[in-house]
């Protein structure tokens, strides 16, 4: 799967930082454009809601099916092993019904070789109207799709839309608003762009995205124009080097 946002990297494009006018500091602003554009992602959150990251095995993690009215409510309980090694811990309840989707974690982690691979607290919910996807996200998590747990967890406090949801994830929109919080305070994070990777697989076509946290800064994403992984950065109202990735 092509992460959206992965890790970015800053990109002077002939410039040398050490001499650009901008006022604030480069690096910590861009620190904080990383950090708000993987947790403002909506593929990891949405692997999460519909358990592709979250593989059972052989009993481990043992999970109880409680069907209901509405749906069927999965109760996954770590503390165990599976055949590989991973050390499933923690609880997490999963619900999928007619009306949508949620998932509820309770510290569950999964743990291979010592390091954490996936980690949750929380809930991400999931609705549909008609053929947009409506995403509220109020949880602390990591995961090999999204923000590495080698990096850290995330905790986030976030609503997105995904449209049209019959498309995901080749062709889709995306709306993001809301507060992302890593070691630093809450960062603010706005934005919209559309993704249609069979025109550029590794940037949005078109849209912005605005951050505050101390400094306002927007992105200006481009990739209908130029699919070169680069987007048009502005800090504090001011041109900044470039934003320059592997893929957005």
């Amino acid at each position: 799967m092509l992460r959206l946002f992965p890790t970015l990297l800053l990109a002077a494009c002939g410039t040398d930082l050490t001499e650009d006018p901008v006022g604030p500091d480069l690096d910590a602003a861009a620190q904080d454009v990383e950090d708000a554009l993987d947790a403002a992602d909506p593929e990891p959150l949405l692997a999460l809601l519909m358990g592709t990251d979250m593989p059972t095995m052989a009993g481990c993690p043992t999970v109880d099916r409680v069907e209901e009215p509405e749906g069927t409510r999965e109760i996954w309980t770590g503390g165990c092993f599976q055949p590989d090694g991973t050390f499933v811990d923690g609880r997490l309840e999963r619900f999928e019904g007619l009306d949508g989707t949620w998932v509820s974690g309770e510290a569950f982690a999964l743990v291979r070789d010592g390091q954490t691979a996936l980690f949750l607290d929380g809930a991400i919910e999931l609705k549909g109207d008609g053929d947009i996807w409506l995403i509220d996200a109020t949880a602390t998590t990591c995961s090999n799709l999204g923000r590495s747990c080698e990096v850290g967890t995330v905790s986030v406090d976030l609503a997105l839309t995904v449209f049209p949801a019959e498309t995901y994830p080749t062709v889709y929109d995306v709306t993001v608003s809301g507060v992302v919080t890593t070691e630093t305070s809450p960062i603010l994070v706005d934005g919209a762009w559309r993704i249609d990777r069979t025109a550029c697989g590794i940037e949005p076509m078109d849209g912005m995205v605005a951050i505050q946290h101390g400094t306002h800064q927007t992105l200006q994403l481009d990739g209908a124009n130029t699919c070169d992984a680069c987007a048009e950065w502005v800090l504090q109202g001011r041109p900044a080097p470039a934003y320059c990735a592997t893929s957005f």
